[in-house]
């Protein structure tokens, strides 16, 4: 199984795959959409391919009718419990609570050999936007919350490196978004702490 990026969203609401079609096209990204099952309006599961590979894979499941979705749900829940910063590992159990639908994205190899990666954050990017609550997981990274910004650390590698635009919650209840330097020992400690790094770019 490759790596996986989650969409978790209280919306129920259907993003039609001719929508994301067309933001494709205006974005001149070339790359096709083969519907697997359900519908163009109302799918559920979807490969995208560049010249006919396939390069990552997009189920939609609604915990109403999907055991299986469910059980994620309630697994991410036990993960919290051991999850930095415990403000952010609580505000997510919340809020996990109140989740309806998934949409996984499983990313294949192949990806990186074509403009796979663009594509990809195209599409994440585009069906998170058109929903009205949802947040973004991934496999031994994290959690987003609603404004895209990383708030949990769950990353696997302690070889990652770069910057990462980031938020913790304030005393009041605010996330405060800053960009995080992961070369920054100092910054990635404090904000596992759920503190605002001292030396860390604020974005308000």
């Amino acid at each position: 199984m490759g790596q996986i990026v989650r969409i978790l969203t209280k919306d129920e609401k259907y993003v039609p795959l001719n929508d994301i079609r067309n933001y494709l096209y205006l974005k001149n990204l070339k790359c096709s959409l083969k519907l697997e099952f359900g519908t163009e309006a109302q799918w559920k599961e979807v490969s995208v391919q560049c010249d006919g590979t396939e390069i990552f894979f997009i189920e939609r499941d609604n915990k109403k009718d999907d055991p299986i979705a469910k059980k994620e749900l309630k697994d991410f829940k036990k993960i919290l419990k051991k999850a930095a910063p415990t403000s952010s590992a609580e505000w997510l159990q919340d809020y996990l609570d109140e989740i309806n639908v998934i949409y996984a994205i499983e990313i294949f190899p192949e990806i990186s050999q074509f403009s796979g990666f663009e594509v990809l954050s195209a599409i994440q990017s585009f069906i998170f936007k058109q929903l009205s609550s949802a947040i973004i997981q991934s496999n031994n990274e994290g959690f987003t919350n609603e404004d895209g910004f990383h708030i949990l650390w769950q990353f696997s590698s302690k070889k990652i490196h770069g910057k990462c635009y980031s938020a913790v919650l304030d005393r009041g209840g605010t996330w405060v978004p800053f960009i995080m330097d992961l070369n920054n020992e100092d910054q990635v400690l404090d904000f596992q702490d759920g503190l605002i790094p001292n030396d860390a770019v604020l974005l308000n």
